[in-house]
Protein backbone atom coordinates (compact mmCIF):
# COMPACT_ATOMS: atom_id res chain seq x y z
CA UNK A 1 0.00 0.00 0.00
CA UNK A 2 3.05 2.02 0.79
CA UNK A 3 4.55 1.59 -2.45
CA UNK A 4 1.54 2.25 -4.26
CA UNK A 5 1.01 5.33 -2.78
CA UNK A 6 4.53 6.46 -3.22
CA UNK A 7 4.15 5.68 -7.21
CA UNK A 8 0.84 7.68 -6.77
CA UNK A 9 3.00 11.35 -5.51
CA UNK A 10 5.85 10.83 -7.96
CA UNK A 11 3.38 10.43 -10.19
CA UNK A 12 1.54 13.63 -9.51
CA UNK A 13 4.33 15.19 -8.83
CA UNK A 14 5.74 14.35 -12.63
CA UNK A 15 2.65 15.74 -14.02
CA UNK A 16 2.69 18.82 -11.93
CA UNK A 17 6.31 19.34 -13.60
CA UNK A 18 5.50 18.47 -17.28
CA UNK A 19 2.53 20.35 -16.56
CA UNK A 20 4.50 23.39 -15.35
CA UNK A 21 7.39 22.90 -18.23
CA UNK A 22 4.82 22.94 -20.69
CA UNK A 23 2.79 26.13 -19.29
CA UNK A 24 6.37 28.32 -18.44
CA UNK A 25 7.38 27.77 -22.26
CA UNK A 26 3.85 28.47 -23.17
CA UNK A 27 4.23 31.66 -21.46
CA UNK A 28 7.69 32.57 -23.28
CA UNK A 29 5.99 32.76 -26.13
CA UNK A 30 3.13 34.98 -24.51
CA UNK A 31 6.35 37.52 -23.30
CA UNK A 32 8.32 37.16 -26.87
CA UNK A 33 5.01 38.20 -28.31
CA UNK A 34 4.13 41.18 -26.06
CA UNK A 35 7.51 42.12 -26.19
CA UNK A 36 7.48 42.46 -29.98
CA UNK A 37 3.91 44.39 -29.67
CA UNK A 38 5.61 46.92 -27.28
CA UNK A 39 8.41 46.98 -29.88
CA UNK A 40 5.83 47.50 -32.67
CA UNK A 41 4.52 50.30 -29.95
CA UNK A 42 6.93 52.48 -30.24
CA UNK A 43 8.41 51.97 -33.74
CA UNK A 44 4.68 53.33 -34.60
CA UNK A 45 4.70 56.21 -31.79
CA UNK A 46 8.30 57.50 -32.87
CA UNK A 47 7.42 58.02 -36.33
CA UNK A 48 4.57 59.66 -35.90
CA UNK A 49 6.14 61.92 -33.40
CA UNK A 50 8.67 63.04 -35.49
CA UNK A 51 6.60 63.66 -38.45
CA UNK A 52 5.29 66.81 -39.29
CA UNK A 53 2.31 65.24 -41.21
CA UNK A 54 -0.58 64.94 -38.04
CA UNK A 55 -2.38 67.84 -40.23
CA UNK A 56 -2.01 68.45 -43.88
CA UNK A 57 -4.06 71.44 -45.28
CA UNK A 58 -3.48 73.10 -48.49
CA UNK A 59 -4.10 76.96 -48.69
CA UNK A 60 -3.02 79.84 -51.13
CA UNK A 61 0.92 79.37 -50.95
CA UNK A 62 0.79 75.63 -51.36
CA UNK A 63 0.69 72.94 -49.00
CA UNK A 64 1.42 72.72 -45.57
CA UNK A 65 2.08 69.77 -43.51
CA UNK A 66 1.43 70.71 -39.16
CA UNK A 67 3.03 68.05 -36.67
CA UNK A 68 3.95 68.18 -33.34
CA UNK A 69 7.56 68.52 -33.46
CA UNK A 70 7.98 70.28 -36.44
CA UNK A 71 6.39 71.95 -39.45
CA UNK A 72 6.45 72.34 -43.13
CA UNK A 73 5.51 74.62 -45.56
CA UNK A 74 6.18 75.15 -49.99
CA UNK A 75 7.46 78.44 -50.25
CA UNK A 76 7.09 80.84 -53.15
CA UNK A 77 5.87 78.29 -55.27
CA UNK A 78 9.29 76.12 -55.47
CA UNK A 79 8.04 72.15 -55.36
CA UNK A 80 10.21 71.05 -52.43
CA UNK A 81 9.31 71.49 -48.61
CA UNK A 82 10.96 73.54 -46.27
CA UNK A 83 10.55 71.95 -42.51
CA UNK A 84 11.64 73.82 -39.32
CA UNK A 85 10.57 72.96 -35.69
CA UNK A 86 7.28 73.49 -33.94
CA UNK A 87 7.94 76.60 -31.79
CA UNK A 88 4.72 77.78 -31.47
CA UNK A 89 2.55 74.61 -30.03
CA UNK A 90 -0.95 75.03 -28.58
CA UNK A 91 -1.33 74.03 -25.20
CA UNK A 92 -3.82 70.72 -26.21
CA UNK A 93 -1.08 69.98 -28.66
CA UNK A 94 1.51 70.78 -25.75
CA UNK A 95 -0.25 68.58 -23.46
CA UNK A 96 -0.28 65.89 -26.06
CA UNK A 97 3.07 65.89 -27.02
CA UNK A 98 4.14 65.66 -23.06
CA UNK A 99 1.85 62.58 -22.83
CA UNK A 100 3.27 61.04 -25.92
CA UNK A 101 6.85 61.35 -24.53
CA UNK A 102 5.83 59.69 -21.06
CA UNK A 103 3.99 57.15 -22.47
CA UNK A 104 7.32 56.25 -24.57
CA UNK A 105 9.55 56.17 -22.30
CA UNK A 106 6.78 53.45 -20.29
CA UNK A 107 6.58 51.61 -22.98
CA UNK A 108 10.47 51.53 -23.60
CA UNK A 109 10.75 50.39 -20.23
CA UNK A 110 8.22 47.56 -20.50
CA UNK A 111 9.94 46.46 -23.52
CA UNK A 112 13.56 46.29 -21.71
CA UNK A 113 11.86 44.38 -18.48
CA UNK A 114 10.19 42.14 -21.06
CA UNK A 115 13.90 41.23 -22.38
CA UNK A 116 15.04 41.20 -19.53
CA UNK A 117 12.30 38.52 -17.64
CA UNK A 118 13.23 35.59 -20.02
CA UNK A 119 16.30 35.23 -17.98
CA UNK A 120 15.00 36.43 -14.42
CA UNK A 121 11.69 36.14 -12.26
CA UNK A 122 8.95 36.51 -14.87
CA UNK A 123 6.03 36.54 -11.80
CA UNK A 124 8.11 40.10 -10.83
CA UNK A 125 8.66 41.34 -13.99
CA UNK A 126 5.15 40.32 -15.35
CA UNK A 127 3.72 42.34 -12.54
CA UNK A 128 5.95 45.24 -12.98
CA UNK A 129 5.55 45.61 -16.83
CA UNK A 130 1.69 45.19 -16.49
CA UNK A 131 1.29 48.87 -14.40
CA UNK A 132 3.88 50.44 -16.51
CA UNK A 133 2.12 49.64 -19.83
CA UNK A 134 -1.68 50.32 -18.03
CA UNK A 135 -0.17 53.73 -17.57
CA UNK A 136 1.86 54.00 -20.62
CA UNK A 137 -1.24 53.01 -22.67
CA UNK A 138 -3.53 55.67 -20.87
CA UNK A 139 -1.16 58.40 -21.83
CA UNK A 140 -1.44 57.65 -25.38
CA UNK A 141 -4.96 57.20 -25.42
CA UNK A 142 -5.49 60.71 -23.31
CA UNK A 143 -3.14 62.23 -25.71
CA UNK A 144 -5.20 61.41 -28.89
CA UNK A 145 -7.98 62.38 -27.23
CA UNK A 146 -6.70 65.69 -26.68
CA UNK A 147 -4.79 66.25 -29.59
CA UNK A 148 -8.22 67.08 -31.68
CA UNK A 149 -9.14 69.69 -29.24
CA UNK A 150 -6.09 71.82 -29.75
CA UNK A 151 -8.15 72.63 -33.89
CA UNK A 152 -9.34 75.39 -32.19
CA UNK A 153 -5.60 77.12 -32.80
CA UNK A 154 -5.34 79.74 -35.03
CA UNK A 155 -3.17 77.88 -38.04
CA UNK A 156 -5.53 75.76 -38.28
CA UNK A 157 -8.96 77.62 -37.62
CA UNK A 158 -11.23 74.56 -36.70
CA UNK A 159 -13.30 73.82 -33.84
CA UNK A 160 -12.83 71.16 -31.13
CA UNK A 161 -12.74 67.32 -33.13
CA UNK A 162 -14.00 68.97 -36.26
CA UNK A 163 -11.10 70.41 -38.87
CA UNK A 164 -12.16 72.79 -41.93
CA UNK A 165 -13.10 71.39 -45.06
CA UNK A 166 -9.83 72.25 -46.81
CA UNK A 167 -7.37 70.43 -43.72
CA UNK A 168 -7.05 66.71 -43.15
CA UNK A 169 -5.71 64.23 -40.52
CA UNK A 170 -2.80 63.06 -41.92
CA UNK A 171 -0.61 59.33 -41.95
CA UNK A 172 1.15 60.36 -38.42
CA UNK A 173 -1.99 60.49 -36.07
CA UNK A 174 -3.46 56.99 -38.09
CA UNK A 175 0.48 55.84 -37.00
CA UNK A 176 -0.30 57.28 -33.52
CA UNK A 177 -3.50 55.54 -33.07
CA UNK A 178 -1.63 52.03 -34.38
CA UNK A 179 0.86 52.49 -31.60
CA UNK A 180 -2.11 52.67 -28.94
CA UNK A 181 -3.80 49.33 -30.65
CA UNK A 182 -0.79 47.30 -30.48
CA UNK A 183 -0.13 48.87 -27.03
CA UNK A 184 -3.24 47.55 -25.63
CA UNK A 185 -2.30 44.09 -27.95
CA UNK A 186 0.69 44.30 -25.66
CA UNK A 187 -0.93 44.70 -22.71
CA UNK A 188 -3.34 42.00 -23.01
CA UNK A 189 -0.35 39.40 -23.70
CA UNK A 190 1.28 40.67 -20.19
CA UNK A 191 -1.79 39.99 -18.67
CA UNK A 192 -2.28 36.41 -19.82
CA UNK A 193 1.59 35.98 -18.28
CA UNK A 194 0.57 37.24 -14.86
CA UNK A 195 -2.38 35.21 -14.50
CA UNK A 196 -0.89 31.32 -15.13
CA UNK A 197 1.80 32.62 -12.64
CA UNK A 198 -0.57 33.14 -10.18
CA UNK A 199 -2.03 29.63 -10.23
CA UNK A 200 0.93 28.17 -10.03
CA UNK A 201 2.10 29.94 -6.93
CA UNK A 202 -1.37 28.68 -5.54
CA UNK A 203 -1.17 25.29 -6.44
CA UNK A 204 2.38 24.84 -5.23
CA UNK A 205 1.50 26.39 -1.28
CA UNK A 206 -1.80 23.87 -1.29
Amino acid sequence: VNTAIVKMHVHSARSRLDAGGSLLKTMDRWLIIAASFFFTTEVFALCALVSPNWITSYDGNGPCSLGLVMTCKERDGVHHMECQRQNNLSPYWTTSLVLIIIGMIGITIVFGVLIVSLWKSRSEAGSVAKWISFFSTFSFCFAALVFPIGFVDDEIGGNPYYLPEQQHIGYAYICFILSILFSVLGHVFINKICFPIQSINFNDTS
